[in-house]
């Protein structure tokens, strides 16, 4: 299955139903993200932002695992 890759401007949401996978890299950081009411508004760089994490370090990061998701 192909999609496009997660980058900053994608909502909680929108990288949770894409990429099941990338609930781990959230709950692995403490971030509530998953369960959080706002997260269908919430970009993951606002998000990075209020959790004083460097966005595009969480970016790789969740690519990575979903990347590895794809492949399998």
């Amino acid at each position: 299955m192909s999609h496009s890759r997660i980058n900053k401007d994608m909502t909680i949401a929108e990288i949770l139903q894409q990429y099941p996978k990338s609930r781990e890299v959230f709950i692995a950081r403490k971030m509530g993200c998953t369960m959080c009411f706002a997260s269908a508004l919430e970009t993951l760089e606002q998000v990075a932002l209020m959790h004083g994490i460097e966005v595009q370090k969480l970016v790789e990061e969740l690519n990575a695992v979903c990347l590895k998701e794809e492949s399998e």
